[in-house]
């Protein structure tokens, strides 16, 4: 991992390229057009830009290179190293104030060290993890809040679902239903 994260150059692997170019070409149409707005070439004739893929992580690195002044594949790298770590410390954050510290640090360890979770962030699927840490702390603050819901309440809560839909539409998905079967079984 030391030479994926630290070592200059951009990752080659699967999906990471299409999510690089989508970067660049979202940071090239701020700075030059000052918008978010464009045309992506990357599919046949091209279509609207950030219509048909993970709109957030792309915003997000695109935003993070121009304030930080930093190069789009160090941003790439930073948000897929969060994307690896997040969904852990969460874990751990929600399973330890229900269980003991030691079942809560072994359960997110597991889940951190999982091989095909390494292997799918490192081929560039990375953005469903990403979505993985809102969910959590989506689910956390709605059993949290379930019982005494106010205006407040409720648009943090949706804010954190939009945030899910915009990262990760799958996810998002699966969000829907577990909300719904929570709301069946819990309230």
């Amino acid at each position: 991992l030391n030479g994926i994260f630290l070592e200059p150059g951009q990752l080659v692997v699967r999906d990471n390229n299409i999510h690089l170019e989508r970067a660049y070409n979202l940071k090239d149409n701020i700075l030059n057009n000052h918008q978010i707005t464009g045309w992506d070439y990357l599919d046949n004739l091209g279509s609207p830009f950030l219509t048909y893929n993970y709109i957030l992580s792309t915003i997000l690195i695109a935003l993070s290179s121009i304030i930080f002044f930093i190069p789009v594949s160090l941003a790439y790298k930073i948000f897929m190293f969060l994307s690896f770590v997040l969904p852990s410390l969460i874990f751990y954050f929600f399973l330890s104030k229900k269980f003991s510290n030691s079942a809560s640090f072994i359960a997110s360890i597991l889940f951190l060290f999982n091989l095909r979770t390494i292997e799918q962030i490192l081929e560039g699927i990375w953005n469903q993890y990403l979505a993985i840490s809102v969910f959590l702390l989506f689910f956390y603050l709605l059993d949290r809040y379930s019982k005494n819901l106010n205006f407040k309440k409720i648009s943090i809560l949706s804010i954190l679902m939009s945030i899910i839909f915009l990262t990760h539409v799958y996810v998002g998905l699966a969000s829907i239903y577990l909300f719904l079967i929570y709301l069946i079984f819990i309230i």
